[in-house]
């Protein structure tokens, strides 16, 4: 537990994505960090970069911005990322649409062969419904996009990653 006895959301760390393909924030949970990242942030990092350069443009540029959530399943060692890709019909102020997809080990498609599929887990909805109370307070993507917001009982082991970081770790590849 944290302050006012919010439950925590833990993470490693978080980063903004900095692909033209997708704008948004990427946050990598401690679930199954160690076996699919070799615990380390810079692998999880060139991941998210290898999944969004390999995903075609037609399937996310109708969206503003998309969000991510990072994490790992230990006894599979797999890596999975959950997609949020808000669509606005309107001005920046109005009621977007959420699209969610999820990536398996780099591909995506869903994690449970049923007509009905698991696309996050109840502290990703925590981070989620944060992300669009601090969109409401912005004026524009810009203004939203360059700062975070201030989640409730998030704690993150390391510092979020600036934009330069992120764009070091993907020339690195």
């Amino acid at each position: 537990m944290v302050e006012n006895n919010v439950p925590a959301i833990e993470v490693v760390s978080y980063f903004p994505s900095v692909t033209a393909k997708m704008l948004g924030r990427v946050y990598i949970f401690e679930s199954g960090f160690e076996s699919a990242y070799g615990g380390k942030i810079e692998n999880a990092v060139r991941h998210y970069g290898e999944v969004v350069n390999s995903t075609p443009i037609s399937d996310v540029e109708k969206f503003r911005y998309v969000h991510a959530i990072m994490w790992g399943e230990d006894e599979k060692e797999e890596k999975y990322i959950d997609f949020f890709g808000h669509f606005f019909n309107g001005n920046w102020k109005s009621n977007p649409d959420v699209f969610g997809w999820v990536t398996q080990n780099g591909s995506r498609g869903p994690r449970m062969r049923t007509d009905i599929e698991e696309i996050t887990c109840g502290r990703g909805f925590r981070i989620i419904g944060s992300e669009e109370a601090y969109r409401l307070q912005t004026n524009n993507p810009k203004e939203y996009l360059e700062d975070s917001p201030q989640i409730p009982g998030l704690v993150s082991q390391h510092s979020p990653l600036d934009k330069e970081s992120v764009k070091r770790i993907f020339r690195e590849e």
